[in-house]
């Protein structure tokens, strides 16, 4: 036996890899040395029994040799033994691994045969890594099996003869770890017992053993749950990607894409869980019966290589491709769309890809790994296509939906082409468009050219080109559905025909007799021919006419007042248009008196008319028309104040002093005859403020225009009344004059309004010689607001500023800055006006917001401005050290929140700390400080510096102990640097 195995070892270490070895471990004249003449049978040529066995052993260990790629030597310690046999029942053959790895670290323990190969050397030379033993008694027993014999070739045996070949793989198989150490009631066989009870080893096989209804690996589940799986008849799968890989290869036995491990309803010893389910088809080697002669290792092959063996790189089994899932796809109507195709192959093989079917509408082609999806015009629906990858050998395929979705088609217009009309006419044009979904329909007109005219009603376009009008034009029509349209412009020729000439109206005319008169003639004629102009008077003994060109003269024929009418007629060549006037005849010695026309109303010599505070103007008329205007405002002359322009005459406002009184205006015609008129201006009254603030003694009456000195009554209609800068109650005021005062015009006269209430009230200012002035208050009510000026998260902010950036504050008496209490409120009045106020405060960022006409309590919310701070210090220990603990430190911010500052050991004694922040979202209030050794200390910090720097030195003083812990010495050294002073923050 030994010879044996030293022979084998021999011929192992030849190989350039290691190899599985079988190890004879039989006695001298049985099993592999039985040494019974036999026949060669199937291959094997050996002619004594033990050598027939030992040559079907080492053809497995070939068989397995050329699958993986084996690293360390796999001893097989083989025995032939007489083993349970019945006439129904039989052990064909048991083995294991001889030893296994213990890994606490990982709580795994692993088959030597494994083991070896993941460190590639054999961990244990002197021991064999596989036991195996095979039933004896099968040989040459009528009452085993119903006389069933080992055959010992290595082809398919026939009769009952029970493949030897098939069953020492399948039992080398389960030694490499094709195996679980889970017992009948789910706890694995292998593992430690600690103090905290039993921690379970768990093996590489049964690590991929899964659950396939809730997707967990056994080994993550509990132990009673594992051994539901294990007898749950289907639902016991193998979780690694090389075997199901290979689940498309198999009609049954699988679930959900996942290979079925055996798990009876009913433990079996030996056979649940450590083979292939039974269910499988086709069969495999590693069920749990002997199914029929099969000489690989099958779907072992890819078992051994997910729980950590490598392929032999000569044989590596061909895997399938794996198609990369698909989405449905979803196309426009009348569209297309293009899908790549992507596929793994864990051979690294080229691959193809295929459509295999797809529905015809769908227009799908495939170039390479791209399929092009164009379908057929105007279809939409859902249809499938079935794509396919191969590697050469294998092939995966995937079906995915496509949906064309409907899109409305646009509808076509009926081609409307040039139109020609003659000038002067209308047409209708009916117009048609096809819809291929059979919408409805609406016509539109979107553009033409102006003189067309164009309308649409329906689908009627109708064209009115202007009067006389002649020429080409475009017009543009559309059809559109609910959502689409479709449009034509098409040219439009409007042709010409002679269009009358016209004339213009000639107003009546009046000249002295025994004189002449000449007018000019207007005509038109659209098509733009030449015109001439003929006149036939109706009483030539009145008035004669003559034309030139377009001059009509008129000549009086008699010395007397008389009239008579004019005809004039224009002609185009081909038609005629007339108009006809009258002419009077005049007495060259009568003249129309003179007046002046102001704003509207005419007044006579002598009268007197109201103008306004602006620019009034004169027009005068009568007379000879050859005008000379002077003016005069008490007892000077102002004529410079007088501006003509064409028929008309301004009198303006003077630059400074009076204006409000009486105007003198003398109108003189060429004829020397003159006329006076008289103008009044009024006073010009304003406030300082509008509105009136209700209840206010601030606002001023202004009064401009009266001459220096002059004495002004002021009355009101309610009970406002009016006092003078002392607060003395007046009822009159006299004019200033602006020539001793460059910085006012006009002799300003002021008195102050006190306003008891809001009642509407009309003021009246009276001075001699200058009619009287109104002017109409318009107040408003006061109202007190309380304004709340809070951070973000709520806190109040003290000593923030306020203004309200208005001018009329001050005239209304109301303060325009405030400054915030402690608890962020500020109470102040304002009239019931939308206003802006702005609100500022150290560390925060400026805002603005705008105070509604009617509210009284208002939030202002302000963000922390980003600005730096920093806290630094040393720490220092007296009487105590650092070495074991060091001092624990807190930074408390206003928010409610604490953060912690980094703290640096320099020494037993001694620790630094720093902590910066931008402030920006809360504020630290203070720094609390605590050791085992010391009470604990608080200290109010103060953001409102920059910097702040704080030493302490923390004290123990065992001796002053009585017995309510250390006492504690405090030494504050605060040094505080201040690049920069903020204003102290308001109390959080």
């Amino acid at each position: 036996m030994k010879h044996l195995f030293s022979v084998l070892l021999l011929t192992a270490a030849s190989h350039a890899f290691a190899d599985v070895v079988i190890v004879n471990n039989d006695s001298g004249g049985e099993g592999f040395n039985d040494t019974t003449s036999v026949s060669a049978v199937g291959g094997n040529t050996a002619t004594t029994l033990g050598a027939q066995r030992l040559a079907v052993f080492q053809e497995a260990a070939d068989i397995l040799n050329a699958t993986y790629d084996i690293t360390a030597v796999v001893k097989v310690a083989s025995t032939f033994d007489p083993l349970s046999c019945s006439s129904s029942s039989a052990v064909l053959g048991q083995a294991g691994p001889a030893a296994v790895e213990f890994d606490y670290s990982t709580h795994s323990l692993t088959p030597h045969a494994l083991y070896n190969q993941t460190v590639n050397a054999d961990a244990d030379a002197g021991v064999a890594e596989i036991n195996a033993q095979f039933n004896s008694a099968i040989d040459n027993n009528d009452n085993c099996l119903f006389n069933t014999n080992w055959y010992y070739g290595f082809d398919a045996p026939s009769g009952n003869g029970k493949s030897l070949l098939s069953v020492v793989l399948h039992e080398i198989l389960h030694g490499m770890g094709f195996l679980t150490y889970l017992q009948s009631n789910g706890q694995s066989g292998a593992g430690w017992n600690t103090v905290n009870g039993f921690e379970e080893a768990f093996d590489p096989y049964t690590r991929l053993m899964k659950d396939a209804s809730s997707g967990q690996f056994l080994t993550a589940q509990a132990i009673s749950t594992r051994a539901s799986v294990m007898t749950s008849n289907g639902n016991l799968v193998w979780g690694g990607s090389e075997v199901n890989g290979e689940a498309s290869n198999y009609s049954s036995g699988i679930n959900n894409g996942e290979v079925r491990l055996y798990a009876p309803s009913s433990y079996e010893s030996g056979s649940t869980a450590s083979h292939f389910d039974t269910a499988l088809s086709p069969n495999e080697l590693m069920e749990p019966q002997y199914t029929e002669f099969l000489d690989t290792p099958g779907l072992a092959e890819q078992l051994l290589k997910d729980i950590g063996w490598d392929y032999n790189a000569a044989n590596i089994p061909n895997s399938a491709p794996v198609m990369g899932a698909i989405s449905n796809v979803t196309v426009n109507e009348d569209a297309s769309t293009t899908v790549s195709l992507s596929a793994t192959d864990a051979n690294s093989d080229p691959l193809t890809y295929s459509i295999t079917s797809a529905d015809s509408s769908l227009g799908a082609n495939i170039s390479g790994a791209t399929i092009t999806i164009a379908p057929s015009a105007n279809y939409n629906g859902s249809g499938s296509i079935t794509a396919q990858v191969s590697d050469g050998t294998d092939t995966d395929t995937v079906t995915f939906t496509v949906t064309v979705t409907a899109v409305n088609d646009a509808p076509v217009l009926t081609g409307v082409g040039t139109q020609t009309m003659l000038e002067d006419t209308s047409v209708n044009i009916t117009l048609n468009a096809t819809d291929i979904e059979s919408d409805s329909l609406t016509y539109s007109l979107t553009s033409a050219s102006a003189q067309l005219n164009a309308s649409i009603s329906g689908a009627v376009l109708t064209l009115t080109p202007a009067a006389n009008y002649n020429g080409s034009g475009s017009v543009t029509v559309q059809v559109a559905d609910a959502s689409l349209s479709d449009s034509e412009t098409f040219s439009v020729t409007v042709q010409n025909s002679n269009d009358a000439p016209s004339i213009s109206a000639i107003s009546d005319v009046e000249f002295d007799y025994d004189s002449s008169t000449t007018i000019t003639l207007a005509g038109n004629d659209i098509d733009g021919d030449s015109l001439t102009y003929s006149a036939v008077s109706a009483d030539t003994g009145i008035v004669t006419t003559s034309v030139s060109g377009n001059q009509l003269t008129l000549t009086s024929t008699t010395s007397a007042i008389a009239s008579t009418s004019i005809t004039v007629t224009v002609n185009d060549g081909n038609a005629t248009a007339n108009t006809t006037f009258t002419v009077d005849l005049t007495d060259p010695a009568t003249v129309d008196p003179i007046t002046l026309t102001i704003a509207g109303s005419s007044i006579s010599d002598g009268d007197t008319a109201s103008g306004a505070l602006s620019t009034i103007t004169l027009i005068p008329t009568g007379g000879d028309g050859d005008y000379t205007l002077t003016a005069e405002f008490n007892g000077s002359d102002v004529s410079d104040l007088l501006t003509a322009s064409g028929s008309s005459v301004a009198l303006n406002l003077p630059d400074d002093g009076a204006f409000a009184g009486t105007y003198t205006v003398v109108v003189t015609d060429g004829l020397s005859t003159s006329a006076s008129f008289y103008v009044e201006r009024p006073l010009r009254l304003s406030t300082s403020v509008t509105p009136i603030l209700e209840g206010s003694d601030t606002a001023r009456l202004i009064i401009e225009g009266a001459p220096a000195s002059t004495e002004i009554l002021l009355s009101s209609d309610s009970s406002l009344s009016f006092s003078n800068a002392e607060g003395v109650t007046i009822a009159s005021v006299d004019a200033s004059d602006s020539a001793n005062n460059e910085e006012t015009a006009y002799n300003p006269a002021t008195a102050v309004l006190i306003s008891n209430d809001s009642t509407a009230t009309t003021i009246t200012a009276s001075a001699a010689n200058i009619p009287d002035s109104t002017l109409d208050l318009v107040y408003v009510a006061r109202r007190s607001v309380t304004l709340m000026i809070k951070d973000e998260s709520g806190n109040p902010i003290a000593d923030a500023d306020v203004t309200i950036d208005d001018d009329r504050m001050i005239e209304w008496g109301l303060a325009t800055e405030f400054t915030s209490a402690s608890d962020g409120s500020i109470t102040f009045d304002v009239p019931e006006l939308a206003l802006t106020v702005n609100v500022s405060a150290t560390l925060y960022d400026d805002t603005s917001l705008t105070l509604s006409a009617t509210g009284t309590d208002v939030n202002a919310v302000m963000s922390a401005a980003s600005t730096e701070y920093q806290l630094a210090g040393q720490i220092n220990a007296r009487g105590f050290d650092f070495d074991s603990e060091l001092p624990a430190l807190e930074i408390h911010l206003n928010d409610g929140t604490t953060t912690t500052p980094v703290v640096e050991k320099i020494s037993n004694t001694q620790v630094s700390y720093t902590w910066e922040s931008s402030l920006s979202s809360s504020l630290p209030e203070s720094l609390s400080v605590s050791h085992s050794e010391v009470v604990d200390v608080d200290i109010a910090l103060n953001p409102a510096f920059e910097e702040e720097n704080i030493n302490l030195t923390l004290v123990s003083d065992s001796s002053t102990d009585s017995g309510a812990g250390n006492a504690l010495w405090l030494l504050l050294l605060s040094l505080v640097l201040i690049p920069t002073m903020r204003r102290p923050l308001s109390p959080q």
